[in-house]
């Protein structure tokens, strides 16, 4: 197993490297504890290098990138999208009490039982000029089925 030196191993840290050798040694890190160690002693030594998390500046630094223009667009527009929905549920529910009031839903179930009713009168009126019942007329059927074959069955015997 091949090692990585220690000058790859600080450029790994300061992420100088490219992005396939990044991984590569990410994934390495995985299976050596030798450069693991190294990794390490290197971290331990450049601590000084890192910024001070405790400091106010560091605090202020973050807090003032957050709040750039952007980061303040962006919760103008979580705001405005709260507001619109809330504007359009209104305006539905507004839509709704107004079609409630007028009547609206009282005709539409008038017209609907009108369907209804008219449906069953096609129905019954259908039913009643019906009739011979569904066995006769099959019967029917049957018996004009059998007269279209004696004249065959006649010519035949001739």
């Amino acid at each position: 197993m091949s090692h990585y030196s220690r000058e790859e191993w600080k450029k790994y840290i300061k992420e100088m490297l490219p992005t396939t050798e990044q991984k590569e040694l990410e994934q390495h890190l995985y299976s050596c504890d030798e450069c693991l160690e190294l990794y390490m002693t290197i971290i331990d030594e450049s601590v000084e290098d890192f910024p001070n998390i405790n400091s106010e500046q560091f605090t202020e630094k973050i807090l003032a990138q957050i709040f750039t223009a952007d980061g303040i667009q962006s919760l103008q527009r979580n705001q405005s999208i709260w507001t619109k929905t809330i504007v359009h549920y209104g305006i539905a529910a507004a839509i709704t009490m107004l079609m409630m009031v007028s009547g609206f839903f009282y005709e539409i179930t008038n017209i609907t039982a009108l369907v209804n009713h008219d449906k069953e009168q096609i129905v019954q009126t259908v039913l009643l000029d019906q009739q011979d019942s569904i066995s006769v007329n099959i019967m029917n059927r049957v018996i004009s089925m059998l007269d279209s074959f004696k004249p065959l069955l006649e010519e035949g015997q001739d």
